[in-house]
């Protein structure tokens, strides 16, 4: 995938999985701006990862992946999705990071019929729970098919992520929803409910969200779902995670 974005043969690569050992930082300039594309040690299952460079590697690539602002989960088209992509959607999401999913060898997919990208993407999303609001790009390395597309996405991700929505749209957004679907109760035996949603945080979205009671833990996780559904509907919030933080008030 870097190689087919800078053009040219810059890194060692091979058809076989994991060759790139250490993160590798390159600056490139696309439509008159600037990135630095990382690519990473590939992260395999911990009995799998050797001692010694790979180890290290495998480090970097952690804690590389906290400080960036966009993580690109390559996938090979061609193979079933498993467990350890399905455990790196989860880290992506924990970090906090937005993220593209990346369909390599497309070219290699025979019999694609009209639907062919839309079954898998719905393969994709059934499989990757974790990283719902990942766009997914299909592409070929090899051939250089749709790699630009990227950087677009790149500059939409990063807005995404800066986006903040005002306290005033926020109370007219909760009313409407609570109005469509009362929060649904977690643990408590009280009926949860919320008085305030306000942003306060980009980079990645947070809300706070505050809740009748002493308690936290009295809205139902696929509340927190519904509302972050809904949130995406009437804000966008394109290839970003969004995160919720509760806090309880004494209020009546």
């Amino acid at each position: 995938i870097v190689n087919a974005i800078l053009g040219e043969e810059r890194f060692i690569t091979s058809p076989i999985a994991h060759t790139t050992r250490e993160p590798n930082d390159t600056l490139v300039e696309y439509d008159d701006k600037h990135y630095i594309i990382i690519d990473t040690a590939g992260v395999r299952r911990k009995a799998r990862i050797e001692e010694g460079m790979e180890k290290t590697g495998v480090r970097r690539t952690m804690s590389t992946l906290r400080n960036a602002d966009i993580a690109v989960l390559v996938l090979d088209a061609t193979k079933p999705i498993d467990h350890q992509e399905k455990r790196l959607a989860g880290v992506i999401r924990d970090a906090g990071v937005g993220c593209i999913v990346v369909a390599n060898k497309w070219d290699l997919i025979d019999n694609k019929e009209t639907n062919a990208v839309r079954d898998y993407e719905n393969y994709v999303r059934g499989h990757l729970p974790f990283i719902p609001f990942a766009p997914i790009l299909t592409v070929s390395a090899k051939e250089r098919q749709r790699i630009h597309k990227l950087f677009p996405l790149f500059d939409t991700i990063v807005k995404e992520r800066e986006r903040i929505i005002d306290d005033n749209a926020l109370d007219k957004f909760l009313k409407q929803i609570i109005v469509k679907h009362k929060p649904a109760r977690g643990k408590g035996v009280a009926h949860p409910v919320i008085f305030r949603l306000k942003q306060i945080a980009a980079k990645p979205p947070k809300f706070e969200l505050v809740i009748k009671g002493k308690r936290t833990d009295v809205l139902h996780p696929s509340y927190l779902r519904f509302l972050e559904n809904r949130l995406r509907e009437r804000f966008g919030f394109i290839g970003t995670p969004i995160h919720f933080h509760s806090r309880p008030s004494k209020r009546s």
